[in-house]
């Protein structure tokens, strides 16, 4: 049995649904509100964080930052920013993390 092309568009809209809903599981705190950039400054965007602009900074058209506090004060997740390049920081944040058994995800930014 073959794919025609309505079926295949319709394979891949439902898979970046699928990956959107991931990625908003992980990354997103509040869907209220995000930041956006402009030049080097972050400024905030009181719009929902809709499905275009988050698929829109996933292909790298342009940033978006997420807010990591829920409105009730609590965060599902923290960051931690390392701006050195000592790799041997970051596992010995990783083993603390572990121990305490937190999930961890470790990105390498720019």
């Amino acid at each position: 049995m073959t794919e025609s092309k309505n079926d295949s568009h319709s394979n891949e809209g439902r898979v970046i649904a699928e990956c959107l809903q991931v990625f908003r599981s992980l990354f997103v705190a509040r869907e209220d509100a995000h930041a956006i950039w402009r030049g080097d400054q972050p400024v905030a965007s009181r719009e929902p964080l809709s499905d275009q602009v988050l698929t829109a900074h996933l292909a790298g058209e342009y940033r978006v930052g997420t807010y990591l506090i829920k409105l009730d004060g609590r965060t599902p997740f923290l960051v931690f920013d390392v701006d050195v390049r000592k790799r041997s920081l970051v596992r010995r944040i990783l083993r603390r993390l572990l121990k305490k058994e937190v999930v961890a995800y470790v990105e390498r930014s720019k």
